[in-house]
């Protein structure tokens, strides 16, 4: 095995081990003992089993964590509604109190429509009875569970909708505030309409540490100051000639809504980015490597984003004693704007900008770069992301394939899967943003 094949290898190692610490379900599991009147949460008392319990999960990770707290407090469970996006999950939620949903990802589907309108209904019922409300959110939950505040929109404008934002380059805050100005679920919708139950949110995070009412746009919490205004990102962004004219009136039409309700309310972060980066660097450094990684999240536009990950790692591996191994982990999501028609996603298109970049810089010829999404989903790929170093980029040549050209169709995953480089995990039932990994020899 050459050298490039070796630092490909631990690449995928890297991200492979670092994937199965950051389980929701296992994470659900920590978190919770019943220790026979109560349910402790981090060892803490956070629910009398006296009561009914109602749950909600939502997410990508919906399925293994509602299994997880089905094992913790099945007996206690009055009803739940879930709502995830793989139907191979879910077998052990037996029984009638719970209701099962797959909603549509990246975009709402009419079983999104069912699970909201369900979802309601019960949380409706647990009003009424005063009861616990426990939320089980994580990212992808937006398109998973949906219902339109304004009865003129249909599931067509919705769809509609979505697909221009998720394609136009806005961040997932920007995006979220769009979302949230036509939801009845988003942005506190699910949690207003449990108002008298005591509520508690354990979540998956997939957004900027911090930034908890952006997971699954926040339907469980109220979101805080801040907020961009929805009509000035439709503007940003040039989406009015690309939106149902009635969206954009909805949206224009919109009345503020001031929330003068107290809930009672908690929630617990049970994974985020963060973690998910700090368990690369650790494993990376058990098998050799010196690491560094970054301590905030990078968003920035692509093409900076990744220029700006190679100077990086660059400057750190220049820093590495001479014949050290060095390993630069990175977190976040870069904004990707959709320019063609091809299969890909900003992962993809991450390590094909960066073998493109490699080739050029003599100092980053002996770089290996991986970048995947830890949901095992990329963009409208079936790949979670790519591994690349400059002999990629130089064996396409070779095969004839132009990586700037399949770069401007926006067919990334495409390029990457006619050269064994792409990383294909299937759905991996958790969601905690994306990570980047970048080894020198």
């Amino acid at each position: 095995m050459g050298r490039n094949q070796e630092l490909t290898f631990a690449a995928r190692t890297i991200f492979s081990e670092a994937l199965k610490r950051v389980d929701a379900g296992a994470a659900v599991q920590n978190a919770l003992r019943a220790d026979g009147t109560d349910l402790l949460i981090f060892g803490e008392p956070a629910i009398s089993l006296s009561q009914p319990i109602y749950v909600v999960a939502v997410g990508k990770a919906a399925y293994p964590m509602a299994e997880a707290f089905d094992r913790a407090a099945g007996k206690n469970i009055k009803a739940g509604v879930v709502s995830g996006a793989d139907p191979t999950r879910g077998t052990s939620l037996k029984g009638s109190a719970w209701q099962k949903f797959f909603g549509g990802h990246p975009l709402p589907s009419e079983e999104s429509f069912e699970a909201a309108k369900a979802c309601l209904l019960m949380l409706d019922r647990a009003n009424r009875e005063k009861a616990a409300v426990v939320f089980l959110v994580s990212g992808g939950g937006s398109a998973m569970m949906e219902l339109p505040r304004d009865p003129r929109l249909t599931l067509t404008d919705l769809r509609e909708l979505n697909r221009a934002l998720v394609t136009s380059g806005a961040s997932i805050t920007e995006i979220n505030s769009v979302r949230r100005a036509v939801s009845a679920v988003k942005g506190g919708g699910l949690a207003l309409s449990a108002a008298d139950s005591q509520q508690i949110s354990l979540i998956v995070s997939d957004t900027r540490s911090g930034d908890i009412t952006s997971v699954a746009s926040g339907p469980s919490l109220l979101p805080g100051a801040g907020i961009p205004d929805p009509i000035e990102i439709v503007e940003k962004y040039r989406l009015e000639g690309r939106l149902p004219e009635i969206v954009t009136r909805s949206i224009r039409e919109r009345e503020s809504v001031h929330h003068d309700v107290t809930i009672d309310s908690r929630f617990h972060v049970l994974l985020d980015n963060r973690q998910m980066v700090s368990h690369a660097a650790k494993i990376a450094n058990g098998i050799g490597f010196e690491t560094a990684f970054d301590d905030d999240d990078h968003d920035e536009m692509i093409g900076d984003g990744t220029s700006g990950l190679l100077d990086r790692a660059l400057a750190f591996k220049n820093s590495v004693p001479k014949g050290k191994p060095a390993c630069f982990v990175s977190g976040g999501e870069f904004g990707c704007e959709v320019r063609g028609s091809g299969i890909g996603g900003r992962n993809c298109e991450t390590v094909l900008r960066a073998g493109m970049l490699a080739e050029e810089n003599d100092e980053l010829r002996n770089f290996t770069i991986l970048s995947a999404g830890t949901d095992g989903i990329d963009g409208n790929s079936p790949a979670a992301g790519g591994v690349v170093d400059v002999t990629t980029i130089k064996s396409a040549r070779e095969q004839g394939l132009d990586p700037a050209r399949y770069l401007e169709e926006s067919d990334s995953f495409t390029f990457l899967k006619k050269l064994d480089a792409a990383i294909e995990t299937g759905p991996t039932g958790t969601n905690v943003r994306d990570i980047r990994i970048v080894l020198a020899a």
